[in-house]
């Protein structure tokens, strides 16, 4: 597809079956990733299009996954999303960066991640690798057809069930960002618009712990008080 997805007016994420559909907090970052830097590409690369677009996309790697690995990815997510449901057991539902890629490249569900978004997860951080073509010319400053290359590191924390996604560092086209651009991203809580999704925040009230740690996204259920 070429189109970003769009964020609605009051910069909710858009509705796909509810953020735990398929494994909870995927599809919440896959969502707020290629939303967060079409963000940027919109608002902060007015006065820089040279500087900070390119003329070609970047290629995207893609990971290949059986129908067997992706069914598994699947069935862990649904037996997590019943006990997050009921809270009578604890469950931790995990998922690693390939399997997140494996998703992206793969499954109808994530498909306008595909070939704009690499995920990847290192030493307790979650980075994204994204090319976003820009379909749009801001005013006079000719951006569209050109494309957003980047990569943003993340932090990201689940506090009394609030989720908190910010941008901790940021390069485009293999440049650090100016410090005023980055330094205004990182006040960006990327997961705020989550909070006018009445199922979203229902689930997100039932996590007890979400942890990022080596390559993998690790989260824990409540149970019932």
């Amino acid at each position: 597809m070429s189109n970003p997805p769009q964020l609605p007016p009051d910069g909710a994420p858009p509705k796909k079956r509810g953020c735990f559909f398929y494994g909870c907090l995927t599809l919440l970052i896959l969502v707020v990733l290629v939303a967060g830097l079409a963000f940027l590409s919109y608002r902060y690369v007015v006065s820089t299009v040279d500087s900070f677009t390119d003329t070609r996309p970047t290629p995207m790697e893609m990971t290949e996954a059986t129908d067997a690995e992706l069914d598994a990815i699947r069935q862990r997510a649904e037996k997590f999303g019943k006990a997050l449901e009921s809270q009578e057991t604890v469950e931790e539902f995990v998922i690693t960066a390939r399997e997140i890629n494996a998703l992206i490249s793969n499954s109808p569900d994530y498909r306008e991640a595909k070939g704009k978004l690499f995920v990847l997860i290192e030493g307790g951080q979650i980075k994204g690798k994204v090319s976003i073509p820009l379909t749009e010319d801001i005013g006079p400053i000719k951006t569209k057809g050109r494309y957003l290359n980047g990569m943003a590191t993340f932090r990201v924390a689940l506090t009394n069930g609030t989720p908190l996604l910010k941008i901790d560092n940021l390069e485009v086209k293999g440049k650090p960002l100016p410090a005023v651009i980055l330094n205004e991203m990182k006040k960006q809580n990327f997961a705020d618009g989550f909070k006018n999704d009445a199922q979203a925040s229902n689930n997100l009230a039932k996590i007890d712990t979400l942890v990022v740690k080596d390559d993998k996204i690790i989260v824990r259920n409540k149970l019932k008080p």
